[in-house]
């Protein structure tokens, strides 16, 4: 953990934190292997900005009492969703079907081979089974997309099966009594621009619905957007070669239930600009096994609802085994290979729990940040 670069002003408020944490921590039995848990210190004020919805003309507001915390008012007006990043009954709608075992083309849709294109917004009702294929969405920058995976399947040897070129928005809607799965082999390639994921976004990216998404991501990671990814409902099954959900801008989970099985992070957010690379969980059920940490932010984490259950780098089981106290003295480990971050939830700048039930089982730090950390409310094991 870095050192704290808190004022001495706040020495005192920081002693006080350390105090507790060591009061709880005399409640629960001591075992020599376990890993310390990390608090750099609490915030001093509490943030009592409103949340403000995203611009457009369905926005609404959702973020559950986000701002019970010290989180900062500046990533707090960015945790909202708007009304299509909720599931929509698609039979009301004029839809495209395609039968990807024998896509045809259609109005928005291009057929080469077994590269199917949709190049205009609309709701497209994907059914069948594409074998070694790709979906690529390519509309104008203005467009809305959306994918009814409806008991789909489409794997890929040579590239991303998913593929969201250009569009504003594209959402993927997992309707009920459905299940679709996702399969890629390789990490693919667009010119230059790597493809790593076996959904790969360049826009933002929701999922929603109630059905069920397998994704299979033997390349690289599962679900990836270079903007803001949103998940408000389904049941997501993500095994990856490295991490499970990345999404650059951000990483927020409203609803649904998520299951994640990764070689890298469970979880992560990226970008390190004051507004951006945060993860936010305000509802749902979220389970990560991962081998690296099971939630990273380049700069916050806000929990305010929902159920986080992480196990990260194999569990307290294979932790440093440490001696002394970590808080006053120093802990000394047993060995000094740390090539790995295998830390249950790390921010670079805040940590904020506001709710919502946290459980995490960590070779290394369960909290961890660099910068502040708050609890407010929830419960945490």
């Amino acid at each position: 953990m870095k050192p704290n670069r808190l004022s001495t002003k706040k020495h005192t408020l920081r002693f006080a934190v350390i105090l507790s944490a060591l009061i709880l921590a005399g409640c629960a039995s001591t075992q020599s292997t376990t890993s310390s848990t990390s608090v750099s210190s609490a915030s001093s004020t509490v943030s009592t900005a409103s949340t403000s919805a995203e611009s457009g003309a369905d926005e609404t507001d959702s973020t559950g009492g986000a701002m019970n915390g010290a989180i900062g008012s500046v990533i707090e007006a960015n945790l909202s969703f708007k009304n299509k990043d909720f599931y929509i009954d698609y039979s009301t709608e004029d839809t495209v079907k395609i039968d990807l075992s024998a896509p045809k083309e259609a109005d928005g849709v291009k057929v080469s081979g077994s590269t199917v294109t949709i190049t205009e917004a609309g709701t497209y009702v994907l059914s069948g089974t594409l074998t070694d294929g790709q979906v690529i969405i390519d509309a104008g920058d203005e467009d809305d997309v959306r994918l009814v995976l409806e008991n789909a399947s489409i794997t890929c040897t040579t590239t991303a099966p998913i593929y969201a070129k250009n569009a504003d928005k594209v959402i993927i809607s997992l309707p009920e009594n459905t299940e679709s799965t996702v399969t890629d082999t390789v990490t693919g390639t667009d010119g230059n621009d790597e493809l790593t994921a076996a959904i790969f976004a360049k826009c933002d990216l929701s999922v929603n619905g109630t059905g069920t998404l397998n994704v299979n991501a033997n390349a690289n990671d599962g679900i990836m957007s270079e903007d803001k990814l949103k998940i408000t409902g389904g049941v997501l099954n993500i095994t990856s070669a490295d991490d499970g959900l990345v999404g650059k801008d951000a990483v927020l989970i409203k609803d649904g239930t998520v299951h994640i099985t990764a070689s890298g992070n469970g979880i992560k957010s990226t970008k390190s600009e004051a507004d951006k690379g945060y993860v936010y969980i305000g509802g749902g059920t979220v389970n990560i096994t991962a081998e690296q940490d099971g939630i990273q932010a380049e700069t916050s984490v806000l929990i305010s609802a929902g159920e986080v259950n992480v196990t990260a780098g194999g569990g307290s089981a294979n932790g440093e085994q440490k001696t002394g106290n970590a808080m006053f003295d120093g802990a000394q480990s047993t060995t000094t290979d740390e090539t790995l971050s295998t830390k249950g939830i790390k921010a670079e700048a805040a940590l904020d729990i506001t709710g919502g039930t946290v459980t995490v089982d960590s070779a290394d730090d369960s909290l961890h940040s660099n910068d502040s950390m708050t609890v407010s409310g929830g419960g945490i094991t």
